[in-house]
């Protein structure tokens, strides 16, 4: 027996988890049913774009990140890939250099300002 492995498996629970709610609260908060989040979160089926929107502003988080990597546009796959490769050299380098561990919001900055060079990139306008 093959077993499949979506896509969302990780990623909504780690999200919930991150944002400090469970999934009862996320079913209350967007009137999801909460098996049909538990349903998601297992893999067992895909979240409409519609449901990614209402589950990104309850969370906190982006519609990309609730988006499968399929579904995402070229550069978008491009610019995960270089924010990604980035992200993993600073990394690197300060452990090299015996420099200090970056807090979670200094972390998400980081993230953050790469993210916008890379739409930057894509939309210069």
């Amino acid at each position: 027996m093959a077993i499949s492995v979506s896509p969302y498996s990780n990623t909504l629970r780690r999200l919930i988890k991150h944002a400090g709610d469970t999934f009862r609260e996320v079913a209350e908060e967007t009137k999801i049913p909460e098996r049909t989040l538990y349903d998601w979160a297992a893999g067992n089926h895909v979240i409409s774009r519609q449901d990614r929107i209402v589950l990104a502003r309850v969370l906190g988080c982006t519609v990309q990140e609730l988006a499968p990597w399929e579904e995402m546009q070229g550069w978008e796959q491009q610019a995960a890939i270089a924010v990604n490769e980035q992200v993993g050299a600073f990394v690197r380098a300060g452990y090299e250099q015996g420099s200090a561990r970056l807090t979670r919001e200094q972390g998400g900055r980081l993230v953050s300002a790469l993210w916008n060079v890379e739409v930057y990139r894509n939309y210069p306008e």
